[in-house]
């Protein structure tokens, strides 16, 4: 395979290193370019994302592309891999990015391309020998990136990258891609795919494990609705709920049914546990339990001043870092079992929010659906309202109900 060091012509405007190198994500530009040369698909990528998307340069670190339409596969490296570009949203400080300027679409792609993305992530896993090969939807909720058949030919992809065999085409009678006048872009990690305008009604029997309902310009104008405490018009539409969505996306969870239980446990951001310098989102190790004289515990207790007393539960340095990265994490234990097949995100996620308040094994993957999260997240799960009880599962799905019906 050729390749081209472009990075004079592509680094951008790109300056701030990586922390870390955890994963290796593998990307399709979801179109197929009009022009006749690689370097030109790499080109017309480059100005997508500079002038539609507002970004410094082009996402990714290595781009890989057909050198003449139709012909081999050549490589591109248009990034210094140290510095952290725009792929995966919250996870760009973590993850270097190859991404393949075709459309695989609803496709598995050809031999060539196998072999092209096996070859750079062999000579990359060796200088990140800790990184984990993963696909850009194993990180932010994008199915359609690389491709909605990912899951199917990963393992052939890693195979590859493993014994360094030649690739056999693994495709089986896939259609062709289609040819764009204008590439078109796969969903960006905070969008939510498809169109919830007439979704139905959220139930108990909702599950966590699913992708978006609603977006986050509806759960935000629907918290903006109604008082929220401390925080501001900018806390909640740029910081709050974009974090949710992302979070989730990486999750694999609803956000719809994340932020729905924030609101329920925080009375909308209107509880002495959620203001700063708590943040609390969701009742996160609050027992209820009172001491006038200091535990000795500050992680797992917080002095109420007003009160002179010691309450438990956790507090969070941050929002979009700390505080929803736990929530998340916590629902996700309690919505996937310990057996549960999980990505690398997903169990980053839940070590992170078992580390900060752990969880029993026999809770783990109790609560597959909001319903099963009464009596366990929330004991005993059931509230007066109406003149009846209404179980914690049915005070979330209200919620949810109305941010989806715009309520």
């Amino acid at each position: 395979m050729n390749r081209y060091d472009v990075r004079s012509e592509f680094q951008g405007r790109y300056t701030t290193d990586r922390a870390s190198t955890r994963y290796l994500a593998v990307h399709h530009a979801a179109a197929v370019y009009p022009g006749a040369r690689g370097i030109d698909h790499v080109r017309s990528a480059a100005t997508y994302h500079v002038e539609s998307r507002g970004w410094p340069g082009i996402a990714y670190h290595v781009c890989l592309a057909e050198e003449t339409r139709g012909g081999p596969i050549a490589r591109y490296d248009t990034s210094d891999l140290e510095t952290r570009r725009f792929h995966v949203g919250d996870m760009n400080t973590h993850t270097l990015g190859v991404c393949c300027l075709t459309d695989f679409g609803n496709r598995i792609p050809e031999a060539k391309w196998i072999e092209a993305l096996a070859e750079v992530l062999r000579e990359l896993g060796e200088r990140y020998p800790d990184a984990e090969i993963v696909g850009h939807q194993e990180i932010v909720a994008d199915r359609s990136c690389p491709g909605e058949r990912w899951p199917e030919w990963k393992p052939t992809l890693l195979e590859r990258v493993g014994d360094g065999a030649p690739a056999a085409d693994p495709r089986n009678g896939a259609a062709e891609p289609r040819v764009l006048g204008e590439p078109v872009q796969p969903n960006e990690p905070n969008e939510p795919a498809g169109n919830s305008e007439a979704a139905p009604a959220v139930g108990t029997i909702s599950p966590l494990l699913v992708v978006p309902r609603s977006t986050a310009e509806r759960c935000s104008r629907y918290m903006l609705s109604r008082p929220t405490g401390e925080y501001t018009e900018y806390d909640v539409r740029a910081v709050i709920v974009p974090a949710y969505f992302e979070i989730c996306g990486r999750a694999g969870l609803n956000p719809l049914l994340a932020i729905s239980q924030m609101i329920h446990e925080t009375g909308n951001l209107t509880s002495w546990w959620s203001q700063r310098p708590r943040r609390n989102p969701a009742g996160l190790g609050v027992t209820g339990e009172v001491r006038r004289e200091d535990p000795g515990d500050p992680d797992r207790w917080v002095f109420h001043a007003e009160r002179g007393e010691h309450r438990a539960g956790l507090s969070f340095p941050s929002w979009d870092e700390h505080a929803i990265p736990a929530h998340v994490g916590r629902l996700l234990a309690y919505a996937a079992p310990s057996t549960a097949a999980l990505t690398g995100a997903q169990r980053e996620l839940i070590d992170t929010a078992l580390r900060a308040r752990p969880l029993p094994d026999r809770l783990r993957g109790t609560a597959p659906t909001l319903e099963g999260l009464a009596g366990s997240w929330a004991v005993p799960g059931l509230q007066t309202g109406g003149g009846r009880e209404i179980s914690y599962a049915e005070s979330i799905a209200t919620i949810a109900s109305r941010i989806v019906g715009g309520g």
